[in-house]
């Protein structure tokens, strides 16, 4: 048994052996341990032995060597059902192996009431600052928030020195099990397959690759739902090649040989195509019933000798050896041998090539061929001979080309119609294929960015790798203009998403320039559609619109392009306060797409969202957030709802609590917001628009505060990027705060340069218009300047903007009438306000921008000398107020103040 204090001293020892790089290395250097190690020597013998089985042996399902085992809990007894490992009580063991054993266990202090599956490897992995390592990426690997991808929950030390690693706990079979006891068929195992696909590619996209895919990972629930498990072995990309993380859970190389890649056991760098391998294994296995190749459990030399010379037979000729196989897929053996001779066989050969280079790049690759395959269109795995692709044809056309062979007549007229939809489908096939080699660009840069960052020796953020991206275009695709175009849309794409519109417009440039010689008109139709938006962006809109218009004026070879198009009308149409046709268009987007045979799942989502913010432009929040949640229920389906599109979403969501006058619950939603934004890089930049909406929620509550600091934060970050909406934006709230706060001198110098900003930058019909005046008539009001108070809030309430903001405008020229002895006015106004508010509030209890609307007409009544009208109005407000604000909020205070200072409504 080894006991914790006998750990403590072997454990630095084990480590510099385990450092070495062949078994010969490791006896030489047992041979000439130093005196004050030979002590140990039998103990580190025993340890190397056990290692070297381990390292070999399926992660969970070989027991552990006696040494090891007992170093894992510092005795030799199995843990006791009901011991406490940190915060958490063990109910049974599920499995154990050569790295420790898995426990389904519960939280004993009561926080979250679920199971969860504990892994307790050895404690020997706290050596060499475990314990930072593990809590590092902790937070990244529990970031890994997909529908089939189990989450991990927590991972930490106990005092005593155990680790130990909380999953989420799935009841299932393994995907191999799963099939055969359902006697799944063969499309029935690629559509789970494809789940699997989608789950390693968002890891891959979040900087991460599992290194352990093999069926003991892949648990299939009662649902017929993927969940992908292990995330614990992955090898953090941005940590290094060549350096295992600590949380393979051995202190060598954590591998399954059977299910490992050449460049895994040769000790190579690893991308993404490593896990392509796996999943090629996987996926010959789930097809032909067993594995393309048997290693034998050997030392380190004879696995790299075997995985290279190892000769894959196709799956449809494995068949043959398994005739059970076949059974369990629903067919007869020679049935089953025609359905994965060629297609399938192509495809997992490819998966498995014995180099990195030949192999599918991505996951994503490797799903659209098989989904090309399930949909009977040409592979890209195996040339496209002509042939090939009229059998394709008459393979999706049976009962068609089988009809006209009825009569002479209706042969020759079936030729001729063959003959035409054959163009067509060439046609179809061409740009498919274009659509999917640009798809395959993308994938191969993300995936040279990701191979970019395993290879640095720190950390790497994502603003570190998009600073590397543009030298990676240039290198990457100097010879594929349209490959180049492609990718600089989608980083261009990226920049507009977190307000970088100058950078996103630059780009833009560069891919248009790229593609002008460009044979493909989508790609072209594509760029200028996201040319038009970031014009817009920019506040170019009569250009954008003209771009926009032109660009839609022809049939479309993508009709998706032409969606994205119309969506496009609507986001300009809101930005500059179109609401019928903000509505107007993103119906019309939604109805396109849901025209077509095959619509995108993620578009319908952002679609959904954008037709939410028209309904919340035309005062129906009811509707707007039934269309909110409907969207974020897609991207969570998808496992995108952490991507920057959801991301605008759910800020938009927030904004409508806001203007629904619940303050609080959209503070918690940007935050949550910002939290997502920097889940897999805590150093990313949060989007410009997010930090302006947090702080205007922040002045709102009554954190003055926390609001400047964050108006701050926001401008900084606009004037760095050129970004001229959010620059007048943070100067305006830093103006309204710094008349709340009396500095009446600062909040002028500080709306003189917004409006500078607004009227030299903006368009006229921009949201910072009403906002501008509506600063401009506070601050007038404030220095006793009432016709101009009057003229600048008439302004605000005539300007085009959101329905929110007028409610503060028609308040504001209500008090200035007041001022100017126009009771009727005032009168009037206040009580529109109020029904706007009201109209706003959306069916909510209580709301901030009520309360306020409460406040301005208690002021009205209490000029007309109704003072028992005047107390029920401040009474209101104050109801209002403080349900959804701070105490120290001025409204608040104010309306309280007024209350206890007004007569009795009996008194004389």
């Amino acid at each position: 048994m080894i006991g914790p204090d006998l750990w403590s001293a072997v454990s630095p020892l084990l480590d510099e052996a385990l450092d070495l790089p062949t078994e010969e290395a490791r006896q030489a250097w047992l041979h000439n341990l130093p005196a004050h190690a030979r002590p140990y020597r039998e103990t580190l013998e025993q340890l190397l032995h056990d290692h070297a089985r381990a390292q070999t042996a399926d992660f969970l399902q070989t027991p552990a060597g006696s040494a090891l085992r007992a170093a894992h809990a510092g005795r030799a007894d199995p843990e006791p059902s009901g011991r406490i490992i940190g915060p958490y009580r063990l109910l049974r063991e599920l499995g154990r192996g050569g790295m420790g054993r898995v426990w389904l266990a519960e939280r004993t202090d009561g926080l979250v009431k679920r199971p969860v599956a504990l892994k307790l490897p050895h404690p020997g992995l706290a050596a060499r600052g475990f314990a930072e390592r593990l809590a590092r990426e902790r937070d990244i690997l529990a970031a890994l928030s997909h529908p089939h991808i189990a989450r991990l929950y927590d991972a930490g030390i106990t005092a005593d020195g155990q680790p130990f690693i909380a999953l989420e706990y799935i009841e299932g079979r393994t995907i191999i099990e799963d099939c055969d006891a359902g006697r799944r068929s063969v499309r029935e195992r690629i559509e789970l397959f494809l789940q699997v696909l989608e789950a390693v590619q968002y890891a891959h996209a979040h900087l991460v690759i599992h290194r352990d895919l093999k069926p003991s990972n892949v648990l299939v629930d009662a649902q017929a739902q993927v969940r992908l498990l292990d995330f614990g072995v992955a090898k953090l990309l941005v940590h290094g090649h060549g350096e295992p993380t600590e949380l393979t859970l051995d202190a060598g190389r954590a591998l399954t040989p059977e299910y490992a890649s050449p460049e895994q056991i040769l000790g190579r760098t690893l991308g993404t195509a490593s896990d392509v391998y796996s999943l090629g294994i996987l996926l010959y296995q789930l097809l032909a019933g067993r594995r393309p190749y048997e290693l034998a459990r050997q030392h380190q030399a004879s696995l790299e000798l075997a995985i290279l010379n190892v000769d894959v037979p196709r799956p449809s000729a494995a068949i043959a050896k398994e005739p059970e196989a076949a059974a369990a897929r629903g067919a007869t053996a020679p049935l089953l041998a025609r359905t994965l001779r060629g297609d399938l066989d192509t495809i997992v050969l490819k998966a498995l090539k014995a180099s990195p280079e030949e192999r599918y790049e991505t996951a994503a690759a490797l799903s659209a061929d098989l989904q090309r395959y399930l949909d009977g269109e040409p592979v890209q795995a195996r040339p496209d001979s002509r042939l090939y692709v009229l059998r394709k044809f008459v393979a999706r056309n049976r009962l068609a080309v089988a009809a006209a062979a009825a009569s002479v007549i209706a042969i020759t007229v079936a030729a001729v119609g063959f003959a035409i939809e054959a163009r067509v489908a060439i046609r179809e096939r061409d740009y498919a294929r274009a659509l999917a080699d640009r798809s395959d660009a993308t994938a191969r840069f993300l995936n040279d960015l990701l191979v970019e960052a395993g290879q640095s020796k720190g950390p790497v953020s994502i603003d570190d790798l998009l600073s590397q991206s543009e030298k990676l275009v240039r290198i990457g695709y100097r010879d594929n203009p349209d490959h180049r175009a492609a990718v600089l849309d989608q980083l261009a794409m990226y920049y507009a998403t977190v307000g970088n519109h100058a950078k996103a417009a630059d780009l833009m440039a560069q891919a248009l320039s790229a593609a002008s010689g460009s044979s493909d008109p989508a790609l072209i139709d594509q760029l200028r559609c996201n040319e038009a938006m970031t014009m817009a962006d920019l506040g170019r809109i009569d250009e954008a619109k003209a771009r926009l218009e032109t660009t839609l004026a022809h049939e479309f070879p993508d009709p998706r392009v032409r969606v994205v198009c119309i969506l496009y009308r609507s986001f300009i149409a809101h930005n500059t306060n179109d609401r019928e046709g903000s509505m107007r268009y993103a119906e019309q987007a939604l109805a396109a797409l849901r025209g077509q045979s095959d619509p995108l799942p993620e578009l319908e989502a952002q679609i959904l969202g954008t037709l939410a913010v028209a309904y919340q432009d035309n005062a129906r929040n009811v509707d707007a957030d039934r269309q909110f949640a409907a969207a974020m229920r897609k991207y969570v389906e998808l496992g995108r709802d952490g991507g920057h599109v959801a991301v605008t979403v759910r800020n938009n969501w927030a904004t409508l609590h806001g203007d629904a006058g619940q303050p609080k619950r959209a503070l918690a939603l940007f935050d949550e917001i910002i939290q997502i934004t920097q889940r897999d890089d805590p150093s990313a930049q949060v989007p410009l628009y997010l930090l302006n909406n947090r702080a205007f929620m922040l002045r709102t509550i009554g954190r003055y505060e926390e609001a400047a600091a964050g108006y701050s934060a926001a401008l900084a970050g606009a004037r760095k990027q050129g970004n001229f909406v959010s620059t007048a934006t943070a100067l305006l709230g830093l103006t309204g705060l710094a008349r709340e706060r009396g500095e009446i001198a600062a909040a002028e110098r500080l709306l003189a340069e917004a409006r500078q900003v607004v009227e030299a930058r903006l368009p006229a019909g921009a949201t910072a218009v009403a906002r501008m005046w509506l600063e401009r008539g506070h601050l007038d009001l404030a220095q006793g300047r009432a016709d101009d108070a009057f003229s600048a809030f008439d302004i605000a309430v005539k300007s085009p903007g959101p329905l929110a903001g007028r409610v503060s405008a028609l308040g504001g020229r209500a008090q200035s009438e007041l001022k100017l002895g126009r009771i009727e006015g005032a009168n009037a106004d206040a009580r529109r306000a109020l029904e706007l508010a009201q109209s706003l509030q959306a069916g909510n209890a209580y709301s901030a921008r009520t309360g306020s609307a409460w406040l301005d007409l208690s002021r009205v009544l209490l000029a007309q000398g109704d003072r028992a009208g005047a107390s029920h109005a401040l009474q209101s407000a104050i109801e209002h107020l403080s349900n959804t604000v701070d105490a120290g909020q001025l409204q608040l205070v104010a309306a309280r103040a007024a209350l206890s200072s007004l007569p009795s409504a009996q008194s004389p």
